[in-house]
């Protein structure tokens, strides 16, 4: 069976990182009434990225994201949410 082609993520921050580093979502999926699930393409970078982001240094290169960016995609993320 072949693996599972997306990253399903729920943490809003994360998803709102990714995005800024310009990782592809696929969509924004409902997993109940009250959450939702951001879907990434899964790729080497996007992997190496969620783990720095949830276990690297805090000095990390890779952790820093233009703040515009990350603004843009907070706004268009929360905007995707309550459509």
């Amino acid at each position: 069976m072949k693996a599972d082609k997306y990253e399903r993520i729920t943490n809003l921050n994360l998803a709102c990182f990714l995005y800024a580093l310009d990782c592809p979502i696929a969509g924004v999926n409902p997993i109940d009434r009250n959450q939702k699930e951001f879907a990434f393409v899964k790729t080497d970078r996007l992997e190496e990225l969620v783990w720095t982001y949830k276990f690297g240094e805090k000095d990390d290169e890779n952790l820093l994201v233009n703040v515009h960016k990350l603004e843009y995609a907070r706004r268009y993320l929360l905007d995707r949410i309550n459509e």
